[in-house]
């Protein structure tokens, strides 16, 4: 059963340009040291809000046009399809927040028409070293998130990369993962270490303007995001 632990009613920052509610899912098959979503990453001290409950909000004021899936990680959860079904029948778009390691749900919910914007975190440069040593996932996700971005390719979907900015990223690990993703367009986004899912993880962040400055040299498409 899917697991909300978090609701927003309104956002103005999770989707450019859009005015949004936000849908927390629990639990996350990754376990970024970095990551200030431990609660939900962890299933722990959460206290589950009912999908109906989520759904009846919903349906009750309508001055929001979009609503936006993120976790922990929403893909982790057969019934996420249902979730956007269910939300789109109310008539709102939808945005999946997702790390991609899920290829075969992403493409699921494409072919159904689920989504209408995807964006995918992109932890690290491409190379199962480094992500495995990132994420602290079980199963190394490198495959599936190069499949996930070829299907993103293939599809008419609008989408995006980001990145956040840690201080285990070097600029050569920055810039591999601009030039194998090569999207429309590739966000960087700035580390703040704040309530990190490993406590020692508190690391002073470089400021990503100077990153963002170096980066332009190499990779066009990057974008700047705090």
């Amino acid at each position: 059963m899917l697991k909300i632990g978090k609701y927003i009613d309104l956002s103005l920052i999770d989707w450019d340009g859009r005015c949004s509610s936000v849908i927390f899912t629990v639990g996350c098959n990754f376990r970024c040291r970095y990551c200030y979503n431990a609660d939900l990453v962890l299933d722990r001290n959460i206290q589950y809000i009912p999908v109906s409950d989520v759904l009846r909000k919903l349906d009750s004021y309508k001055f929001r046009d979009a609503v936006v899936i993120t976790g922990g990680e929403p893909t982790i959860h057969k019934d996420l399809p249902e979730l956007c079904m269910k939300v789109r029948n109310l008539g709102y778009d939808v945005k999946l927040d997702t790390n991609g390691s899920n290829p075969d749900m992403i493409q699921h919910l494409l072919d159904n028409s689920l989504v209408d914007y995807v964006a995918v975190d992109i932890k690290a440069p491409l190379l199962e070293v480094k992500y495995a040593e990132v994420t602290n996932a079980l199963r190394n996700p490198v495959d599936n998130i190069l499949e996930t971005i070829e299907i993103l390719r293939s599809r008419k979907v609008k989408y995006e990369f980001r990145t956040t900015v840690i201080p285990s990223l070097s600029i050569d690990d920055l810039v591999n993962i601009g030039e194998v993703t090569y999207p429309d367009v590739w966000y960087i986004q700035q580390y703040y270490p704040v309530d990190t899912l490993d406590p020692t993880y508190s690391k002073d962040a470089c400021d990503i303007r100077d990153v963002y400055a170096e980066l332009k040299k190499y990779c066009s498409h990057v974008r700047l995001r705090n």
